[in-house]
Formats: C-alpha cells, structure tokens, sequence
C-alpha cells in the first residue's frame, strides 16, 4: 500500500516544473501586490490565499475555471494546479502565501473548497469575522510594505521579528475559521446546499478519512472493502456517505481523483499518454478519454497542446504595470475608513444614532457628574455597589465599556477604586493566568481591555471635558491647531446585572451575556466637522481659516483579547512568558488613520470601545 508521504514524493516530482517554491527561513507567510497579467498554470506545496482588491481576476483550477471581483477572494490548495488571468478591466490582487511550516494542509489531511459563490452560505454569520481577519493580514503586511526600500510593483513582503507573533495569532485564527467551514467534505460538489453532513462532524470526519485514503491511493486498484477496513465502516454506508456528501458514486470519485492529477502528467511531464494511462490505474486508454473529456471538454493529447507552453516552465508571471507606492498607503487609509461605510449599512438596519454637538462648550469635568446629551440611555451611578474582591468579569473584554460607564457616571472612580488601574495582586503563585482579580494586568503580565481603556483615558486627564453617555470628548492644543479627542464606549449591560452572579466557568458568563445581548441595536454617532469653526469662543479658529481634518481611530479587538484567546486555548492553568507576549501584542488596539468628510459616523456594537482623534489645522 502507497503511504501518504510517498504520494507527496510523486506530486513533487510530477509537478517540479511547474513548482513554485516557498522562500527557505520564511517561517510564516509572504504577501505580494500587484495589478496582474497573468501568472501561468502552475501549482506549490504552500496554500495561499487570492484576494482582489479592484477589478476582477480570472483563475483555472483543475477543471473549473471562474472569475472573482472586488472583495471576493479564493483559497488554493497545494498541488493544486492553477492560472491566474487578467479579465477585461484593470485589476490589483493581494496574494497571501502560507509557509508550510506554519500550517501544512497536506500533513492535516485537509482540501479546501476554491469556490468563493460557496463561502457565503457556509460561513454564514462567521463571514464578516473572516474578511476581517484578512484585512488585518493585509493591513500588517501593506503597512510593512510603504516603508520597504523595494521599487513599485510586485512587491513580496515577509514577516518580520516585531509582529511575527502578531501574525501568528492573525493566521491560526484565519486557518481554524477555514476549516471549520471551508474543507471539501462539508460540501456537496453539484450543489453544497443539499448536502445532509455539514451539521454532523462525525459523519464530516468519516468522509475525510475516506476523501484521505482516495488521495493516498489513487494509482491503486481501490475496493470498496478496503475502503471498509480502513474507516471502520460497512461498505453500504460508505456508498451512500459518499454520495451524500460529495455528489458522486465511489467510482466516479475514484476517477475525478485521478483524472486531477492527469493534468499534472500532462503539463509536468512529457510522458506518452498510454504511460500515464498506467501510472493512473486506468484500465484502457479509451476509457482514461472518455473520463477526461467529460471534464476538460477535450481530448488529453489536445489539452496538452494547448496548455502545456502556457504553464509557469515556458512563461513568467506577467504585470500590466507598476503598483505606486502611494496606492498603497490610500489603501491603509481607505481600510481604516471602512467603519465609515459600515455605518450605513448598519443604519439601514434601524440602530440608534446619536448626534454630538460639536459646538457645544467641554468645559465639564468629569469630576461634578455627567452632562448627559443622548436618549435612552441609563447612565445611574453603580460606584456604591458592595464590589467583589474577585469576579470573572473583571477579567473579560466586557470590563472595558463597563468601566468606562462608571467613570462617565461616578466622577472620580478610579480614586474611590484604585485597583482597577493596579496589577492583580494575592493570587498563589499557581493561580491561573486568569483569576477573576479587579487589575488591569494580570499576575503574570497579560493586559486586560480595562489597561488598554486606561491607556485611552490619559487623553482626557484634563478635569475639562464633556461626558455623556457612550462617550468622552475634549479638545486639546492652541489655535489654529485644534484637536478633537472622543472616547465612545457601548456598555450594552448595566454592571450590577453580572456582578450580583456567580458563573462557574467563563464560557458560563460569555453565554449569559451573549444571550442579553443578542437582540440588541448598534448605535452610531454622527459628527458634523463642517461647522468646527464656530467652536467656542476659546476655541476659536482665526476667521477665515477651514478645517482640514486628519483623523486617526484606536478600538479594541474584542475578539483577540487575551481572555478570549485564553478561552481557546483551553483555559490553562499557565502560560509561558512568550504566549504572554503573543497575547499582549494581538490585543494592542487597532490603529487607522484616515482623512474624514464632512460629516462623521462612527458605529459601536455592544461592548465596544473606540478613541478617536481628529486634527484640525
């Protein structure tokens, strides 16, 4: 019996000239962008990932051929053979390749589905999380990218020391969404939607030993019964497990294997057909024809004529032309406006938005109580609460907003409470990282939202400025130089409805609040700049003079917190100091500048936290 390792061996040497190599000590990714030509037929041992940004790009895989446009994105596998070809329009495409070394889908037994029409209705809900995941790929790599000294253009950019740990978070995050619902067993090839097996992973993972030990042994002569004795599983069901799952009888998948890895033969090799007609385990060439035809449309030795000069052995990847570099940095900012764009899709869905009356004098300190300016919002003081010594909320991304609602609402706070700004101290030297303790950093140095919250609050240390519901704001600087400084918060629960409880586990408190705050609205806040010239009197501009904004946001990624990865990773009783420093450097809030318009929309989902800066000058 052929192992899998000896499979790969004949994939490589089938394929090596038509191999893209993966750079040696690249240990995670390597990223490119560029308006594209056409990069020829051509296959790899790393997956990557398509992404395009403007236009449209035309790809081939194996025996589909399909265009993508903007937004949309596709995953290849490796071995995979694929072409990738302008359209009509213009196009710029992120390319986003995986090291093997950080993740091998061969090693996992994994095959992904290339077809990004399927994408949206298997991810569902989880979609926008994944498009997001990607944007902070390409965020980190393109903002690498405007400072590298490299010329416009085909610009491949690597990982570098500082946010390597960064990326590595970024990428298994990315990879864990992928598999759960973008391998090929969960879809039904002719049509995914009837598939009977996506909510069950048991008879998903029986399909993937059977889909394994097809590629294993594909060149063999494969029985149903050894199809049995390998799975575990009676021969009936193994027939009807594989229609069900992939759309086609046992043999019929047994010869599209084998016809995929035809065009390998074909393009790779200059062996005669009747050779590879044996290599493949086919019993006759008329019978290896019929096959092939029925997916290529044409006959072998024709495909080969036509394809085999076109691959990346005869032809280099083609560009239409240079990428400037300024194109990339007007995409930094455009991706940092996103939420711009985002908030108006969202106010079609009928979430609260409240306007901020940028005219109206700050000079309110927080010190003598809130001057509370929004609708329907409960913004009752809960500083007198009898205060846990210990509570698991106080660990979570939850505590940020909710802190900031007692600030906004108790004056001095954190001179009432101190500890909330301190370390976590009285924990026994094996307490887990997480304990439940009321400090912004835990005992073993990982930084809670409550830190990076704190880190936002030094901006409005000056006893004169406004608070309101959901929001800080102040001014800072001398005219003509103005700058705007607003701190949103979405506390979505009042505090003393969590603490007044007792969860078990954390998983117990994040189901509780996820359920209250399922039905809830998003709020977005309007600002209106064109106006900031009539500011206060002290804060007048000199008559005359407009602004021009520049604005840079901070939010925290709730998704990355360190409790929440912790969750992940199991809960475990400890951690060593340098998954405390993945951690840390995955939490840092997002930063985005960008240059506003006129009026300004900023849209919070429940328990979020943003800082905004905005320079007039």
């Amino acid at each position: 019996m052929m192992t899998l390792s000896q499979t790969e061996n004949i994939n490589i040497s089938l394929a090596q000239p038509l191999m893209q190599e993966f750079p040696e000590g690249i240990r995670l990714s390597r990223f490119s962008f560029f308006s594209l030509r056409e990069y020829p037929i051509h296959t790899h041992l790393h997956m990557e990932i398509i992404y395009v940004l403007e236009g449209s790009l035309s790809i081939k895989v194996g025996v589909s051929n399909y265009t993508i446009s903007a937004g949309e994105f596709t995953i290849i596998n490796p071995f995979e053979l694929h072409g990738l070809y302008c359209t009509d329009e213009p196009n710029r495409v992120c390319l986003l390749e995986i090291s093997p070394r950080f993740y091998d889908p061969c090693e996992e037994g994994t095959i992904f589905v290339s077809a990004y029409t399927l994408y949206h209705d298997a991810a569902k809900e989880d979609f926008p999380k994944i498009e997001e995941v990607l944007r902070k790929i390409f965020h980190l790599h393109l903002s690498a990218m405007v400072t590298e000294e490299s010329p416009d253009g085909y610009l491949p950019v690597y990982s570098n020391a500082h946010n390597e740990e960064y990326e590595k978070i970024l990428l298994r995050t990315l990879i864990n969404y992928f598999e759960l619902h973008f391998t090929a067993e969960y879809f039904l090839l002719s049509d995914h939607k009837e598939n009977t097996l996506r909510d069950s992973s048991v008879q998903a993972d029986r399909l993937k030993n059977i889909l394994s030990y097809f590629y294993e042994n594909f060149p063999q002569k494969i029985q149903l019964q050894d199809v049995a004795d390998r799975t575990y599983v009676n021969r009936y069901h193994i027939s009807h497990l594989v229609k069900s799952g992939i759309g086609f009888t046992f043999s019929e998948l047994l010869q599209h294997i084998r016809i995929e890895k035809a065009e390998i033969y074909l393009l790779g090799t200059d062996l005669p057909i009747s050779q590879i007609v044996f290599e493949l385990g086919f019993s006759s060439y008329r019978y290896f024809n019929q096959h092939f035809k029925s997916l290529f449309h044409m006959t072998p030795n024709a495909y080969r004529q036509k394809y085999q000069k076109q691959t990346i052995l005869h032809k280099e990847i083609s560009l239409l032309a240079p990428i400037p570099r300024s194109v990339g940095e007007s995409l930094l900012l455009r991706w940092g406006s996103l939420l711009s764009a985002a908030s108006k899709d969202v106010k079609q869905q009928g979430n609260r938005t409240c306007f901020i009356d940028l005219k109206k004098s700050p000079i309110q300190s927080a010190e003598h109580g809130p001057s509370c300016e929004t609708a329907g919002s409960n913004a009752a003081p809960y500083s007198r609460l009898n205060w846990p010594q210990s509570h698991i909320l106080y660990d979570t991304p939850y505590m940020a907003s909710l802190l900031l609602s007692q600030i906004a609402a108790a004056g001095p706070f954190l001179k009432k409470h101190p500890r909330f700004a301190a370390k976590d101290e009285g924990s026994s030297e094996n307490a887990a990282p997480f304990n439940g303790k009321p400090g912004a950093v835990t005992q073993c140095g990982l930084r809670k939202a409550s830190f990076h919250t704190l880190e936002f609050l030094k901006h409005f240390d000056t006893g004169e400025c406004r608070t309101a519901p959901h929001y800080f704001l102040t001014w800072s600087g001398t005219s003509p130089s103005r700058i705007l400084h607003l701190l949103f918060y979405y506390a979505a629960l009042d505090i003393d409805e969590p603490l007044s409880q007792s969860f078990p586990t954390p998983e117990a408190l994040t189901a509780y609040i996820e359920e209250r705050i399922q039905p809830m609205e998003q709020l977005t806040f309007s600002l209106d700049l064109r106006n900031t010239a009539q500011e206060p009197q002290e804060l007048q501009r000199p008559q005359g003079i407009a602004p021009c904004p520049a604005a840079m946001e901070q939010q925290l990624k709730l998704s990355l917190d360190p409790f929440v990865q912790w969750q992940r990773m199991g809960c475990p009783n400890s951690l060593d100091q340098e998954t405390v420093r993945a951690l840390n450097n995955s939490s840092q809030p997002d930063t985005y500048f960008f240059n506003p318009q006129d009026r300004l929309e900023i849209t919070l989902k429940p328990f979020d936290v943003k800082y905004l800066r905005i320079s007039f000058s």
